[in-house]
C-alpha cells in the first residue's frame, strides 16, 4: 500500500489526463495507459503514439527515481513529431528526455533509470528487457549537417539505431547513429559506441573492445 501511495504522489493528474486524451481520446481517459510525473515537460505533442498492451500505467514517464538525483529538480521531457510505439511495459525515469521526429520503438520491459536522452530523427528500435542507466544517450543523428565541399553530398545523414533484447547500457554510455547491438550485451560505463556489435553475451568497452565473454546479467 505504501508503494502505491508513494507512486500516486508522483503523478501529475492534469498532464496525465491531457496526454492520454490527446493521443487516445476518451478511451485513454478511461484506461490511462500512460502516467506522467509532476516534473515532466510536454513539448510538441504531435505525431502518433501506440501502446500495444493497453492497460493502466503500462507506460510511466518521469516517475521512477534513484537516490542520486533530487526528484523536485530533475525534469524529464517528451517531444514527439513522429511515431512512438510501446510494445509493453516501459518506465522512463526522472530526467528522461525523449525527442522524436522519426519512428521510435520500445520493446517490453524497457527501463531508463534517470537523466538520460533518446533522440530519434529517423528510426531507433529497442528490443525487450533493455535497461539504460543514468547520463546515457542514444541518438541516430548528428543534428548538424556536413557536406563534401566539391560534390555538395551530405556526409552524415541520420542512420538507424537498433538495440537488441536484454541489453544493459551502464551509466555514461552513448550509442550513436548507425549502431546495431546484438542481444545479451552490457555496454560498460562511460563508453561511446560508434560501431555495431554482433557478438552476444559480452561486455563491451571503449572502441568496441570485448572486455568479457560468455556473460549473462540480471536486473
Amino acid at each position: 500500500m505504501y508503494k502505491i501511495l508513494k507512486k500516486i504522489q508522483k503523478i501529475s493528474l492534469l498532464k496525465t489526463f491531457l496526454f492520454n486524451f490527446h493521443y487516445f481520446g476518451f478511451k485513454g481517459l478511461y484506461v490511462l495507459p500512460v502516467l506522467i510525473g509532476k516534473h515532466v515537460e510536454l513539448r510538441d505533442l504531435k505525431g502518433k503514439i501506440t501502446v500495444e498492451n493497453f492497460k493502466t500505467g503500462v507506460v510511466q514517464i518521469g516517475m521512477n527515481d534513484i537516490g542520486i538525483f533530487p526528484i523536485k529538480t530533475t525534469v524529464a521531457s517528451i517531444q514527439n513529431n513522429g511515431e512512438i510505439i510501446f510494445k509493453g511495459k516501459a518506465e522512463l525515469g526522472i530526467g528522461t528526455h525523449i525527442s522524436n521526429g522519426g519512428i521510435l520503438k520500445f520493446g517490453d520491459n524497457f527501463t531508463v533509470s534517470a537523466q538520460s536522452s533518446i533522440i530519434c530523427s529517423n528510426a531507433v528500435t529497442f528490443g525487450k528487457n533493455v535497461l539504460i542507466s543514468w547520463n546515457c544517450q542514444v541518438m541516430d543523428t548528428d543534428f548538424h549537417k556536413i557536406y563534401d565541399k566539391n560534390t555538395n553530398r551530405m556526409l552524415n545523414p541520420p542512420q538507424t539505431v537498433f538495440i537488441g533484447d536484454n541489453v544493459w547500457i551502464c551509466s555514461g554510455g552513448w550509442v550513436l547513429k548507425g549502431v546495431s547491438l546484438a542481444k545479451n550485451i552490457i555496454i560498460a560505463a562511460n563508453t561511446t559506441i560508434t560501431k555495431s556489435v554482433f557478438n552476444e553475451n559480452v561486455i563491451i568497452g571503449a572502441n568496441g573492445k570485448i572486455l568479457k565473454e560468455n556473460i549473462r546479467w540480471e536486473r
